[in-house]
């Protein structure tokens, strides 16, 4: 009976289900009370950790939409909605952004693991023009009065004339006529 009591008092139990990441801990080895023995993680309950500048911060809101790439599965997206936007900045970064954790909501998560590498973009109620585009920032060169784009149309690549208004982030929206979908901006 003791040796049942002592096994039963051995035995950590998960507080959720899910799948272990890591194990810190192994047969014979005391670990200290209060160690962290197991890392384990939901696959069904999936978040992703952003930083928002603080230009942008106030644009943010809990229960936006978000839509997700995920750089190891190209040509799929996911869906998320914003669950926290964490109130203090980052004082190690030199630029000032606040941390936001967007869930993902998707049904079918099979391919989708903790840790991989992955873009938001947070959807808006504002509406946008039929000739505007977003395209990444650092892919705006302006020279004089006249602000251009470069991108990949098929096998051509273009410098597009653009007038750019907004930033959202990492992102400007552009006015541009010339601009088609499945244009792909270089930046």
């Amino acid at each position: 009976e003791t040796a049942y009591r002592d096994l039963e008092g051995a035995t950590a139990m998960a507080p959720v289900d899910g799948v272990v990441l890591s194990l810190d801990a192994e047969v014979g080895v005391r670990s200290a009370a209060g160690a962290i023995v197991a890392t384990i993680a939901d696959p069904t309950q999936l978040d992703l950790a952003i930083s928002v500048a603080e230009a942008d911060i106030a644009q943010v809101e809990v229960g936006q939409t978000a839509k997700i790439e995920i750089y190891a599965l190209p040509g799929q997206s996911f869906s998320g909605i914003v669950q926290r936007i964490t109130p203090a900045t980052d004082s190690t970064s030199s630029s000032v952004s606040y941390p936001v954790t967007i869930r993902l909501t998707d049904a079918d998560l099979a391919n989708v693991l903790p840790g991989m590498n992955a873009v938001a973009m947070l959807e808006s109620n504002r509406v946008i023009g039929p000739d505007s585009w977003l395209v990444p920032t650092n892919g705006l060169v302006k020279e004089d009065n006249t602000t251009t784009v470069t991108v990949v149309r098929g096998a051509e690549t273009l410098v597009i004339s653009v007038v750019p208004s907004s930033i959202q982030g990492e992102w400007t929206i552009v006015q541009s006529a010339e601009l088609q979908n499945g244009d792909q901006a270089v930046g």
